[in-house]
């Protein structure tokens, strides 16, 4: 591990721990191992680092649907694991899915709501004679 890398493990560490529960009661190696796991390159690990340190919300609570993609991956295991966690809810369907891309007003969506286009989107395609796939985002 580089140093850099290693900088970045430390300081998401830190920043979970500091959150207390459920971070602490899992504890610092198995942590350890789930980070390196989910951001096994540096850029990867100063990115969730960065997420980490700059939230001011506790993560295992907040449900922010702005999260980086790794943080939504660290909670649904830890979810897995038992503990309590609230997960971001995708800004289309409302469902609690990995939140993949964010849409040109800046919402974040699943996979399956970015392909699928809103009622709106469609009702206006079929009133104005067009027959073309309309995709909302």
């Amino acid at each position: 591990m580089t140093g850099r890398t290693s900088r970045a493990l430390s300081a998401s560490l830190d920043s979970l721990l500091a959150q207390g529960d459920p971070w602490v009661t899992i504890g610092e190696r198995a942590l350890i191992e789930l980070l390196v796991e989910l951001a096994p390159t540096g850029q990867g690990m100063a990115h969730l680092a960065r997420y980490l340190r700059t939230t001011t919300a506790r993560v295992a609570d907040d449900a922010d649907p702005q999260m980086p993609r790794q943080v939504q991956v660290l909670l649904r295991t830890i979810r897995g694991l038992g503990y309590n966690i609230e997960l971001p809810r995708c800004a289309r369907c409302g469902e609690e899915k990995l939140l993949v891309q964010t849409l040109h007003d800046g919402v974040r969506a699943c996979a399956t709501a970015r392909r699928r286009p809103t009622r709106d989107v469609a009702t206006n395609a079929v009133r104005s004679g067009r027959s073309a796939s309309v995709v909302a985002g």
